[in-house]
């Protein structure tokens, strides 16, 4: 009876083991896939700020002015709305502890966002003067995934988000701006594409 209780117990200790392992696979499989929501909000905050520069530099009519801004609005809207069906089909697929601590980080990092952008235009304040708070919220949120998943492109990422805001300071806002405007290539979409690269891996 005791010889099966330990082959019982044995038995249990490597299925739980089989188990975490599993688990740990999953997860790394799905955060990697995540690398698309990476490039696709690396692409539309780059388009929305690189639009911003040339709004700033170019002699625009009020017009198109307008037309620009209205489609930047679109743009985000459709990442929001497309973000949000594919997290939450994947919600029903599978949860991880670390894909739930992940999405409370971004979620967060998301409505602060969205909160300084909302007070921003209630206080009629100038939106291109203050991309170096969104980089380094961004920045804290690729530091954090980086090393939650181990992956040191995210890492690298959010170094280059607080280099490339400071070094903004030191130019006039409009250089500041393109400067913004390649941070979210290097921060985001590179790294993105990378992990994304490593799915089936």
């Amino acid at each position: 009876m005791e010889t099966n209780t330990k082959i019982s117990d044995s038995f249990n200790e490597k299925q739980s083991l089989q188990v975490i392992r599993e688990m740990i696979e999953v997860s790394k499989k799905n955060l990697r896939q995540d690398g698309l929501l990476f490039i696709v909000w690396g692409w539309i905050f780059f388009i929305s700020v690189f639009a911003r520069f040339l709004l700033k530099t170019l002699i625009i009519t009020q017009e198109i002015t307008s037309y620009v801004n209205k489609s930047i609005i679109a743009i985000i809207l459709a990442g929001l709305i497309i973000s949000g069906n594919y997290l939450y089909k994947k919600r029903r697929v599978v949860r991880t502890y670390t894909g739930q601590t992940l999405r409370y980080l971004w979620g967060g990092i998301i409505f602060l966002n969205l909160y300084i952008l909302f007070y921003q235009l209630k206080a009629n304040m100038n939106i291109d003067m203050l991309y170096s708070q969104y980089m380094i919220m961004l920045a804290l949120g690729t530091f954090v995934t980086g090393g939650i998943i181990k992956f040191k492109p995210l890492i690298y990422s959010s170094i280059s988000f607080i280099v490339i805001a400071q070094v903004g300071f030191f130019f006039h806002n409009e250089i500041s701006i393109l400067l913004a405007a390649f941070s979210f290539i290097t921060g985001l979409s590179i790294p993105g594409h990378i992990l994304y690269s490593k799915r089936k891996s």
